[in-house]
């Protein structure tokens, strides 16, 4: 008989915490391409408006014989400037947070770590910044090639370009070229970048089409009987309006930032390692079948409920489908065996581990059926396994598949029948392979496992594992208290750095989204303070401009918050692969949130005509 020999070493518990890790890391480095992207959309944002202000500027450069390539090179350099000086005070304040942070967050830190800037992170950081600032000011400062010179008469702020436009296509393919390297690097992972990518252009499109319907919409409108519902409305579809502009910086903040935040509460929820009120905290295995009546009624006495003692036993898989599983098979046999199609590509990881197995007629509260049936209790005519969808997928299976199991040289044939989920995080006892009952039944070396809920941490938990180790000194006793104590410890360190930088993340969307709204007042002030020449009140004005702040933030809101749905959903199943759970406060509260800072913003940035005389806007017209 193939003996049972199993070895497992310190490497089987680091490659679950090394793979805990790299979900963390390729957060982190998402949260690091969104950060970059939300600036770049700030940039853009800022470079449209910032040109569309300096119309009549470049119409007087072009008077005066600038051709396109001059005009257009000094608006790059102003750009790449500016590039270079943001790059520099965000190293800056980099190097103060890293002053600052160590001493906040001493305890968090492991020892042994040094935080501080390094010279090649320096110059990443300073080069990534002037290559943003390059690529999302790029296009709209091609628009500068459309400002004709008669603009100087002309009292107008509309400039139409060319349906077909050879030299911003290609551009624009620079761009994305540029985008998707830098994706897939900033990233860590090609799967990362394509997925942020791809959910990048779809909302940006549909903001667009939006921003259309929506100018579309209001025109119909425009003969409302309300005179400040009339002026708000007027005010999405006017000529030189931002309505577009508004929609695709403040929907694609919203959609950043609601994504970040779904992605850190389930990644965060996949670290928790707390126990519930009555989840189980400790574990008892090597009973003995001859002791299950005496553990038994030892545990009912101590802590006053009837425990579940498990049945298990040990196995190794012997075949799959009627071909054995050579356990000597070096890498150069199972690649000959896989090139004869004798193999399906499993996991030898799986196929030679040990499996503890068990047999019951019910399925646990934390388990779901996801393929075949499960047995009822009638007996069977020949044994019958339900496997979990790890095993599954490893090992490739069927449902109607066969396995053959050795049980210490008694080898017992069985078919599968249905396929199991389980909920690994709060399952009391999960198994990989269960047996319908009948088939185990009569099999020695059977030994007996169960999970309790312990007295409180204290005298009395120590005595009961006194009481039962006194009595029962073969059984083992695991104390998960013990061990969530320290991983909670990591896990903490974890959880703080996961929680920092999702702050960040939102801190700076803020300010982006702050900084694209304000740049957009200088199309409003000439119409409000004509309004206000014209006797309209401060409060007639603010109205006004909230009806059209709260129309764009709330389009804004729900839209960016859809499709955070949807990226946070094929982040956490496809890169991070973690588990994901909706939880709609947050859309909830990133749509509110939405609405109220882009109508807070529209007002502030139009406060200058409220609080000053109307004259000195209309001479600077």
């Amino acid at each position: 008989a193939q003996p049972l020999i199993s070895i497992r070493s310190y490497r089987d518990a680091e490659n679950r915490v090394a793979e805990s890790f790299t979900q963390v890391e390729n957060f982190l480095s998402l949260i690091g391409l969104i950060i970059l992207v939300l600036g770049g959309i700030g940039i853009s944002s800022v470079t449209r408006v910032f040109i569309q202000q300096k119309m009549k500027t470049v119409a007087v450069l072009k008077c005066l014989g600038g051709r396109n390539s001059r005009v257009l090179g000094t608006y790059l350099a102003q750009v790449m400037t500016l590039g270079v000086i943001g790059s520099a005070m965000g190293l800056l304040i980099s190097k103060v947070v890293m002053f600052i942070l160590p001493r906040y967050l001493a305890d968090k830190i492991p020892p042994g770590i040094e935080i501080t800037l390094t010279w090649p992170a320096i110059a990443q950081g300073f080069g990534i910044g002037i290559l943003i600032a390059i690529l999302f000011a790029a296009l709209p400062l091609l628009e500068i090639r459309n400002i004709k010179p008669i603009l100087v008469l002309r009292a107008t702020d509309m400039v139409k370009g060319r349906w077909f436009d050879p030299v911003k296509i290609a551009a624009g393919i620079v761009v994305i070229a540029g985008l998707v390297a830098l994706a897939g690097w900033q990233a860590g992972s090609l799967k990362i970048g394509a997925i942020f990518l791809a959910g990048l252009a779809a909302t940006a499109f549909i903001l667009n089409l939006a921003g259309w319907a929506l100018i579309r919409f209001v025109k119909q409108l425009r003969h409302v009987n309300s005179f400040v519902l009339r002026q708000g409305i007027n005010s999405l579809y006017r000529p030189g309006n931002q309505t577009k502009v508004i929609l695709l910086a403040v929907g694609l903040g919203a959609f950043f930032i609601i994504s970040v935040r779904l992605l850190q509460t389930n990644l965060l929820d996949e670290f928790n390692v707390t126990l519930t009120a009555d989840a189980p905290d400790m574990y008892l295995i090597d009973i003995q079948p001859p002791q299950r009546e005496a553990v038994n009624d030892l545990l009912t006495q101590q802590l006053g409920t009837k425990p579940e003692l498990i049945p298990t036993l040990r196995a190794r898989i012997a075949e799959i489908n009627g071909q054995a599983i050579n356990p000597n098979m070096d890498d150069k046999d199972q690649k000959r065996e896989q090139e004869q199609g004798q193999n399906r590509g499993q996991n030898r990881g799986m196929l030679m581990r040990d499996y503890v197995c068990t047999y019951r007629n019910y399925v646990d509260p934390n388990e779901e059926i996801i393929a075949g049936t499960y047995w009822d209790s009638t007996p069977a005519t020949q044994p019958e396994i339900s496997i979990e969808e790890i095993v599954q997928k490893e090992l490739k299976l069927n449902l109607g598949d066969s396995m053959t199991f050795d049980f210490a040289g008694t080898r017992v044939t069985a078919k599968v029948t249905s396929v199991r989920r389980v909920d690994w995080k709060n399952a009391r006892i999960g198994f990989f392979i269960v047996f319908r009952p009948g088939a185990l039944d009569q099999l020695p070396q059977q030994m007996l496992i169960t999970a309790v809920k312990a007295p409180p941490p204290g005298p009395a938990r120590i005595q009961f594992q006194r009481d039962l180790l006194a009595r029962f000194g073969n059984i083992s006793v695991i104390d998960v208290r013990d061990i969530l104590e320290a991983a909670s410890k990591v896990i903490d360190t974890v959880s703080t750095a996961v929680t920092f930088v999702g702050g960040f993340v939102f801190l700076s969307g803020l300010l982006i989204l702050i900084g694209s709204i304000a740049m957009t007042k200088y199309h409003r002030l000439y119409e409000s303070a004509i309004l206000k020449t014209l006797g309209a009140k401060r409060k007639l004005i603010v109205l006004i401009t909230l009806i059209e702040y709260g129309v764009l933030g709330l389009l804004a809101g729900v839209i960016g918050s859809a499709a955070a749905i949807i990226l946070s959903w094929s982040v956490s199943k496809y890169a991070l692969e973690i588990g994901w759970s909706f939880v709609p406060s947050i859309n909830v509260i990133g749509v509110a949130l939405t609405l109220l800072v882009v109508a807070v913003i529209g007002v502030l940035s139009s406060w200058d005509v409220m609080i000053k005389k109307p004259l000195g806007i209309l001479r600077a017209e």
